[in-house]
């Protein structure tokens, strides 16, 4: 009888352990086809994301509660609801403005924007930059104080359809993008170049003639340059700029951003370097010839871009 009673009794523990089983397994299959129909709505939205751009509410939903990257900077991932807040408050400003635009190029600017943004956030942890808070929201009252907490949230909504939060958003990203900036100048690692220069004047509508004469002038004082002449002597006497001739030609420091696009695109052009004389340039000044006095910093939002590892994905 004790050896029937045991049977049963192990019978019993194994049925009991049977049922348990089957139940934790009835519960992870429910679990496991939960998370494949989640896996599955994921994909499918991710399809209509990045294979047909869709832009509808539901996508745009479900793109704020799922991290779908629209662009990969350096390996961190700038996301798809970031594309599309940015891209929606452009389509208000420009809606509520009359002003006309192209989607194509609306959509090309907001992913550099991104990658812009991706860029600075990664150099202030590297340099240690942070904005509080606190700074955040001394600059919105700042505002505020200015203008009026109505007029500021009628342009807020009316122009922009934005919440305060995201202004305070967008107000931190300009902040960490200053304090880094100025980090950086402050302990000369941002990119500066010293220059003197000497300026042949002619009108931006002069004629061919007429602009030619003026070339040939800035060349005949850059081959005197070349030839051993002072390039601030030669500024004194020539420069038809009138601020920095009787410094001979002294500038200064200058960074990105400071001086017209040709005058920019000649100093800070890879491969210049110190002691370097270029030109002639034209500006819609005239003919420069500039002399590349000192560079210091290998910082600037152009070397940072340059060097940046980006992949598009929408």
């Amino acid at each position: 009888m004790n050896f029937v009673k045991k049977i049963w009794s192990f019978k019993l523990r194994v049925l009991h352990k049977a049922l348990a089983w089957s139940k934790l397994h009835k519960a992870w299959s429910a679990v496991i086809a939960l998370a494949v129909v989640v896996v599955l709505i994921i994909v499918g939205f991710g399809v209509a994301v990045y294979g047909f751009g869709a832009k509808n509410d539901s996508t745009q939903a479900m793109a704020k509660v799922v991290p779908y990257p629209a662009v990969v900077v350096n390996g961190s991932w700038g996301l798809v609801r970031e594309n599309n807040f940015i891209i929606n408050y452009l389509h208000h400003f420009y809606d509520a403005s009359k002003q006309s635009y192209d989607d194509t190029t609306l959509k090309d600017q907001v992913l550099e924007q991104i990658v812009s943004q991706q860029i600075v956030d990664q150099k202030a942890r590297e340099f240690k930059v942070k904005v509080s808070g606190d700074e955040v929201n001394q600059s919105y009252q700042d505002l505020v104080n200015k203008n009026g907490q109505t007029e500021v949230n009628k342009v807020l909504k009316d122009l922009y359809g934005f919440t305060e939060a995201d202004f305070k958003g967008l107000i931190k990203n300009e902040l960490l993008k200053q304090k880094l900036e100025k980090q950086l100048r402050d302990n000369k690692q941002w990119r500066e170049i010293q220059v003197k220069h000497l300026l042949v004047k002619v009108d931006a509508s002069a004629d061919q003639a007429t602009a030619d004469a003026a070339r040939a002038k800035a060349q005949k004082y850059l081959d005197e340059i070349k030839a051993g002449k002072s390039f601030a002597d030669e500024a004194k006497q020539y420069s038809e700029d009138t601020a920095s001739k009787d410094n001979g030609g002294e500038l200064g420091y200058i960074s990105r951003g400071q001086m017209v696009k040709e005058f920019e695109a000649a100093t800070f052009a890879d491969g210049v370097k110190v002691g370097d004389i270029l030109g002639p340039v034209r500006t819609q000044y005239g003919w420069h010839i500039i002399f590349v006095e000192d560079i210091h910093g290998d910082n600037d939002y152009v070397i940072w871009r340059n060097a940046a590892k980006v992949y598009k994905l929408i």
